[in-house]
């Protein structure tokens, strides 16, 4: 990482933090990456800027992770317990001996981001992914490894019917 982080380079600071807290007995560890929205290679791509300062804030990306045996936890966006305690009793995110990852990711403030600063979209489908609202499309996944590589994601209805107001 250290390679990575300097003036000219992508990012202008990175901190690890080591066992700030513990899950049962399972320590978690904290990595922040400081983006150096200034960096040439982040600058080739026009609006490249205003699409990264849309998904981290001040360019400011923080991961958690939990190593676990052979299986990493991650989570990025939300606490680190959400990411590997299923919700709402649902076992979908219950992990076999194949699994590798779990986390979740919240697709339409992706996508909302995203959208939001691609300036040369149309006014009206530009203001339409403004307005999108993110609660609730916080979507789960996880990776299995079995003699191959597995990613399975379940997508909540409500980003289907929240996606369905950019027609």
């Amino acid at each position: 990482m250290k390679s990575q982080v300097g003036p000219e380079k992508i990012y202008s600071r990175f901190d690890l933090q080591r066992g700030i807290r513990k899950i049962g007995e399972v320590p978690v560890d904290r990595l922040t990456l400081m983006l150096n929205l200034e960096a040439p290679a982040l600058k080739a791509a026009p609006q490249q800027r205003d699409v990264l300062e849309s998904m981290w804030p001040g360019g400011k990306m923080e991961v958690e992770y939990a190593l676990s045996g052979n299986r990493l936890h991650m989570a990025a966006g939300i606490p680190m317990e959400q990411a590997i305690v299923p919700r709402s009793g649902s076992t979908w995110l219950s992990m076999d001996p194949q699994t590798v990852l779990v986390g979740h990711y919240n697709l339409v403030a992706l996508l909302k981001g995203n959208g939001a600063s691609m300036t040369f979209l149309p006014p009206d489908l530009l203001g339409k992914f403004k307005k999108l609202d993110p609660t609730g499309s916080t979507a789960p996944f996880r990776v299995n490894v079995d003699g191959g590589l597995k990613a399975e994601t379940r997508i909540p209805l409500r980003v289907l019917s929240t996606l369905s107001q950019l027609q």
